[in-house]
């Protein structure tokens, strides 16, 4: 499996889960859905979701020509990660393309607004003065 055999918003949802599990969170939690775009109304797209904490936040990825063509690519690529059919530098390179690691900053402020805690100690557990 080849970089350039891979949809843009494929590589955009394999780049955002990276960053999301480099973030701390839960493979079990991340999910790839379909759905109609409120920011580009009538359009079919990829959105990469976090479910946790009994919240979920989505990331949209971009345009999908269709449910099934998506669902398909979904699943050769996970096969891919899985078997390491898709290389490391691949994977590196589409997390260092993707929106979300460019704005990770942004990403997690807003996954935070959303009310959803990142993993990981509170300062108050680890012992830390909070000012």
């Amino acid at each position: 499996m080849k970089y350039r055999d891979i949809t843009p918003t494929m590589r955009a949802f394999l780049g955002t889960r990276e960053v999301l599990r480099q973030m701390g969170f839960a493979a079990e939690d991340l999910y790839c859905q379909v759905e109609y775009s409120v920011r580009h109304p009538g359009s079919l797209n990829g959105f990469c979701v976090l479910r946790t904490q009994g919240l979920e936040f989505s990331v949209e990825l971009g345009p999908v020509s269709s449910r099934e063509a998506f669902a398909k690519e979904y699943t050769r690529m996970i096969d891919a990660v899985n078997t390491g059919a898709l290389s490391e530098r691949d994977l590196k390179r589409m997390t260092r393309e993707s929106e979300a690691f460019r704005g990770r900053m942004n990403l997690l402020a807003a996954i935070i607004a959303k009310g959803i805690r990142p993993p990981g100690p509170t300062a108050e557990e680890r012992g830390e003065t909070v000012h």
